[in-house]
């Protein structure tokens, strides 16, 4: 039998600090950290239990970046997008260009390989770090 599921003031709060920074990349901290400074009483290990359940369900998304570094959350508004990530400031970027559906039918085409968009990362040197 499935556990029924059911909205708590943590997870509402989790999702309302989502959905109005949609563009947003964040971590559980920088996320506990703001809902601590708002009276939000939640928990550093609720924001993480909360935030890979909503992962889960394909609410949000992760995006384990760079060694050392925590990941990275956002809201996920329905289409999958690949990132592009500074490695020297650690900049996070949607890369939203008609290039990559041509670099993913190639991949598929050439090399019988499906990629999985949302999960795309490319390392480099932002603009502004260059």
């Amino acid at each position: 039998m499935k556990k029924k599921e059911y909205a708590t003031k943590q997870r509402e709060a989790v999702l309302e600090y989502m959905t109005a920074n949609k563009d947003c990349h964040f971590t559980a901290e920088s996320l506990y950290e703001y809902l601590k400074g708002v009276g939000s009483p939640v928990g550093l290990t609720t924001v993480y239990r909360t935030l890979e359940k909503l992962v889960r369900e394909g609410v949000a998304e992760k995006c384990g970046l760079q060694d050392g570094m925590p990941a990275c959350y956002e809201y996920v508004c329905g289409t999958p997008r690949s990132h592009i990530v500074c490695t020297r400031c650690g900049k996070i970027a949607h890369l939203e260009c008609g290039q990559i559906d041509a670099f993913a039918d190639h991949i598929s085409d050439a090399h019988s390989f499906g990629l999985d968009k949302s999960k795309t990362v490319f390392y480099g040197v932002c603009g502004k770090c260059r």
